[in-house]
């Protein structure tokens, strides 16, 4: 699988993008939803197909970008046919009713039947570490957000999806699974909500953590307490911080390659974007978020870690960012996720990569 950021640009109607291993039929399943004239990215994790492709569908006409940041290899991620867990539009999963902030919904991950990106039919094992899933909000009651967690911890101060009233959003997740399988969702007000499945973490390659914090430029947390600007360069620390992992402290080691992060812009000045980056190398042709003047937009982002063990982040405009850590990836070129500076493979608006088929 790889890791990649699809942003669809001034698509003429509102519609979805699927992204799937070629070879396989397409199936039910989204991974951006957008409405006409809007400039919207998410984060993907894609398995690839038997014949070394990812395709993209999109229900709509639109220009699309898709850049790159590293890929799976050996058995550290098992990529799988996009699966419909829960829609609470019609059943799917859960009642028919929008999900409230009385109780999270409680999604079964491990021992799910699931198709393969070869087209083989398996059940996820137990002793999974997370969840690769995309979490789409539909129609919110109000402005509000969803968090992601383990069910048997409590709920952190963390964010996966940022909403205003009646809009459809979704956004990538690298979701930490309880000891029973299990990833909790809470929404902060009502709203319809559906879960797709990509696939899912085993062995050592990735350790989840709870959700934590660790920059939000509005209280100062990360020691930037002012918006980013387009001279700053927002420099993360990841090797050498402290998560919670299974309960107990644990540090991010010296050999961790990556971390899965949730990057939120709150209230940009101006239309811009997003790039994050390793540390010590050039900013990158590349994006990971975009966004208009207000907009509060969050995107999943797998993070190659540069040789400081910190993670670059950087703003074309001017606005507040909150970036909230889910873990670390690990391992080896042969066996782990291997990151590199982000890529850009595809845009449209200028004819980079392959044509439509």
């Amino acid at each position: 699988a790889v890791s990649i950021n699809v942003t669809v640009v001034s698509p003429t109607s509102a519609g979805f993008i699927t992204v799937y291993p070629c070879g396989v039929t397409r199936p039910l399943a989204s991974n951006v939803n957008y409405v006409a004239g809007q400039v919207v990215p998410n984060g993907v994790i894609a398995a690839i197909g038997s014949n070394g492709k990812v395709c993209f569908y999109s229900s709509q006409s639109t220009d699309i970008i898709v850049d790159v940041a590293g890929w799976f290899t050996g058995e550290s991620f098992s990529g799988a046919t996009p699966k419909r867990l829960v829609d609470s539009r019609d059943g799917t999963g859960t009642a028919v009713a929008k999900l409230t902030n009385a109780t999270p919904l409680a999604v079964q991950i491990t021992n799910l039947s699931v198709t393969t990106s070869g087209g083989s039919s398996t059940s996820i094992p137990s002793n999974i570490s997370a969840a690769a899933l995309n979490v789409t909000v539909v129609n919110p009651e109000s402005a509000g957000f969803i968090t992601a967690y383990p069910c048997d911890v409590a709920r952190p101060n963390a964010s996966n999806v940022n909403y205003v009233t009646g809009q459809t959003v979704a956004n990538g997740v690298v979701a930490p699974v309880s000891s029973s399988g299990q990833v909790c969702l809470y929404s902060s007000v009502p709203t319809d909500i559906i879960v797709d499945l990509a696939g899912w973490y085993g062995g050592s390659s990735f350790t989840g953590a709870t959700p934590s914090r660790l920059v939000d430029t509005r209280d100062g947390t990360g020691g930037l307490a002012r918006a980013l600007s387009n001279t700053d360069e927002l420099s993360v620390p990841i090797r050498g911080i402290s998560l919670t992992v299974s309960g107990s402290a644990q540090a991010v080691p010296a050999g961790a390659t990556a971390a899965a992060l949730n990057v939120t812009v709150v209230s940009p000045e101006a239309p811009g974007f997003v790039t994050v980056y390793p540390c010590g190398v050039s900013r990158p042709l590349a994006s990971n978020l975009n966004y208009v003047a207000g907009d509060v937009v969050a995107n999943n982002v797998i993070a190659p870690i540069g040789d400081n063990g910190n993670v670059c982040v950087y703003s074309s405009s001017t606005t507040n960012i909150i970036v909230d850590v889910a873990g670390y990836f690990s391992g080896t070129s042969s066996n782990g996720f291997v990151g590199s500076t982000p890529k850009r493979l595809v845009d449209t608006r200028d004819g980079t990569g392959p044509s439509p088929r």
